[in-house]
């Protein structure tokens, strides 16, 4: 998928895929949410940032590039109810604020504090590609 391949090349490799959603979960996403990040759900529920310890070398897991699926549902929730607006949070960006995928396709960063919404992206591949 170009999306993976843009994350993989954005984080220089370093990326973990998660188990993909199940066919019932996956059923479920395809409902929910946008098309595109219902099908990259279906091939890895999450994307997680690695980094390999600076003193064993050991894998680590970092924070996630984009949530699982039972994440993205209660932060879309969170984000409904604070601001009020349309679109599915997607990520974070490790500060509490989320990266938001409007209908229209295009990704917001809406800021908790100053409750703003600061574009960043044309869509889901373009925001990767950055």
């Amino acid at each position: 998928m170009d999306i993976i391949e843009a994350i993989r090349k954005k984080y220089g490799g370093n990326i973990k895929l998660c188990a993909p959603l199940d066919d019932e979960r996956y059923a479920q996403a395809k409902e929910l949410l946008p098309e595109e990040l219902a099908e990259l759900l279906r091939i890895s529920n999450g994307i997680l940032e690695t980094m390999p310890h600076p003193k064993t070398g050991e894998i680590m897991d970092i924070y996630y590039i984009v949530d699982p699926f039972d994440d993205i549902l209660s932060e879309t929730e969170r984000y409904h109810e604070v601001h009020g607006g349309d679109g599915v949070a997607f990520a974070g960006n490790g500060a509490g604020d989320s990266y938001v995928l409007k209908p229209d396709g295009k990704i917001f960063l809406m800021e908790y504090i100053d409750e703003e919404e600061e574009f960043c992206a044309e869509n889901l591949t373009a925001f990767f590609e950055k």
